[in-house]
């Protein structure tokens, strides 16, 4: 079977079979590159499509190397699949199938379900949280085997599995470490292997017997949860039958005394059944290089990968979805776009110059901030003459003078209601005209500066919640406004692009009414004080209703109520006033 692709204007022939009838993946897979970084983009894209496919509150898929939030994010190790390009169908079908037990997993709130576990949960023993987390992981496992049994995605999560089981690896390196008292991975991959139909090993120690046929009994109740109906009533009641679980168990497993009297051996066996990467290694001993290399990418290699994979409109749909705790919240499909129409108002000058002043003295400020500290207990440096009497001791009689480096700068991104309220008329033509010149005036001021400023407008269309991004490239854009206000969902996408590594950061936003689509303000306020970025909400010209509304909503001290939007520019240099100079 051969495939003909079109790469930088060069047509290449690359022959390729399936290898096995078993490589579901060959029947789908049509972009693929001989390239690595052309393998790489087209491989990633291929599989957050599957994660697409699976459901929108699935976090989205990356490249070790390529995102430093690893905990919102699916990492994939390239390293798993490195060396030949295209890569083997075989080895996608396991990507694939890790891709397809993480995203049920994010569907059906694994994550969330094992925190609760750990909080509510008694530890009695040494080894006792390793237990319990292999127990629920692999009890994730059954639940969801159970709940895909009937579609194609139970083929790719059976390959995955087969994988990255413990037994199957040691059995094929003539190891059998199942013949001594379990470790918590052995235990619990045994248990989900034989619940799930799967080749277990037979020569077991006895250890395992009273815990299997305890753990057997619970594998049934876990997949009886598949048939009920809502998302929250299934995680709730799996946290449920978890504890049942584990506080039956836990008396078995604190009977064995190799685990609770001799914890060297019991580290040494856990320690020995670790998953394994996909990759075999020619030898057992791992260097630092290797080390080294299961990093992930190489930052040039991510960039360019990077690159490749950008679009100009930015799906934010999974990422808002992740952190939504509630399961029921009535969130919406969220991009991140680019305005096009740049703005042809005039900043006000008389504005300018009073923002540029408060930007001024907050650079004064800062200077005065960055005080001359001594670091004590130095090796080298000039000599501290009221330390000489420490030189027969240790030789720490020098000191350097360091200037102490704290960021004081803020990153500020500005998040205006463009609803199609904001273009009714007013005293000086439509509010979003005016909000408009309020924004061009703080961009003119900003520019000298070392603030991070970012500036958006966000609307509903099409029944999605789009953020328009105004200002780049020192140039402010416009965009016609329209449709309903999703505040908490714009709020919420504004924070999670809030990516730079400054300390203080600061979203204000601009409404001149309530949220009436998408998720509530609450959840974004929450994220906001989570992340530490402060949050801030300028009212212009709301009637008595939203009002009340917004002082109900917003703690004191985080609300500006401004009579119209004439008195935008006058509320954002007092909040200017008192957070950059303080």
């Amino acid at each position: 079977m051969a495939l003909r692709i079109i790469e930088g204007g060069l047509s290449k022939s690359l022959d390729f079979s399936l290898g096995s009838a078993k490589a579901y993946s060959g029947y789908w897979r049509v972009n693929r590159s001989s390239r690595d970084i052309f393998e790489l983009a087209f491989l990633l894209k291929a599989l957050r499509k599957v994660a697409c496919h699976i459901g929108h509150n699935v976090r989205p898929v990356t490249w070790r190397g390529m995102s430093v939030l690893s905990q919102d994010s699916i990492v994939l190790n390239p390293n798993d699949i490195s060396g030949v390009y295209p890569v083997p169908f075989e080895k996608i079908d396991i990507m694939v199938g890790r891709v397809v037990r993480e995203a049920f997993g994010d569907i059906e709130w694994s994550a969330w379900i094992k925190k609760c576990v750990f909080e509510k949960a008694t530890l009695p023993f040494y080894k006792a949280g390793e237990f319990l987390k292999a127990i629920v992981d692999c009890g994730e496992d059954i639940f969801i085997s159970e709940l895909i049994k009937s579609t194609v995605w139970a083929h790719y999560l059976s390959c995955y599995l087969d994988k990255t089981s413990c037994f199957k690896s040691n059995a094929q390196q003539g190891v059998s470490n199942y013949a001594v008292s379990p470790a918590p991975l052995s235990l619990s991959q045994v248990w989900r292997d034989k619940a799930i139909g799967r080749d277990v090993p037979d020569d077991i120690h006895i250890n395992y017997y009273l815990a299997l046929d305890k753990l057997l009994n619970y594998a049934g109740d876990i997949k009886k949860l598949v048939k009920l109906d809502k998302v929250a009533v299934r995680r709730n009641e799996r946290v449920k039958l978890y504890m049942r679980l584990w506080y039956d168990i836990m008396p078995v497993i604190m009977e064995w005394d190799d685990i609770i009297s001799d914890d060297r051996g019991a580290e040494s066996s856990s320690k020995a059944l670790l998953i394994p990467d996909f990759e075999e290694l020619d030898n057992d001993d791992i260097t630092e290089d290797d080390n080294e290399e299961k990093e992930g990418l190489p930052p040039e290699l991510a960039e360019q990968v990077q690159s490749l994979l950008e679009d100009r409109e930015k799906d934010l749909t999974k990422q808002v979805a992740v952190v939504i705790e509630d399961p029921e919240a009535s969130s919406m499909s969220t991009v991140f776009v680019n305005a096009v129409a740049v703005s042809n108002l005039m900043p006000d000058k008389k504005q300018v110059k009073r923002l540029q002043k408060i930007f001024q003295e907050q650079e004064s400020l800062i200077r005065r901030k960055k005080i001359k500290r001594v670091k004590r207990c130095l090796e080298q440096g000039n000599l501290d003459h009221k330390r000489l009497f420490r030189a027969p001791l240790d030789g720490k009689i020098f000191k350097q003078k360091d200037i102490s480096f704290t960021d004081f700068t803020w990153e500020i991104a500005i998040v205006s209601d463009a609803s199609a309220s904001m273009g009714n008329a007013g005293g000086m033509g439509n509010s979003w005209g005016v909000a408009e010149q309020s924004f061009l005036t703080l961009a003119e001021a900003a520019k000298k500066f070392k603030n991070r400023l970012d500036i958006y407008g966000y609307h509903e269309k099409e029944g999605r919640c789009e953020l328009v991004r105004l200002y780049r490239k020192h140039k402010l854009y416009t965009v016609y406004p329209s449709g309903k206000t999703p505040s908490g969902q714009a709020i919420l996408a504004a924070a999670i692009l809030m990516n730079s590594r400054k300390k203080k950061k600061m979203i204000i936003h601009i409404t001149d009414g309530a949220a009436n689509c998408g998720i509530k303000v609450d959840m974004g306020m929450k994220y906001c004080m989570e992340k530490n970025i402060e949050l801030f909400t300028i009212g212009c010209g709301c009637n008595k209703q939203t009002r009340d509304f917004l002082q109900q909503k917003y703690p004191d001290g985080t609300l500006y109520l401004m009579k119209n939007i004439h008195g935008l520019a006058a509320g954002l240099e007092s909040l200017f006033k008192k957070k950059l100079l303080c």
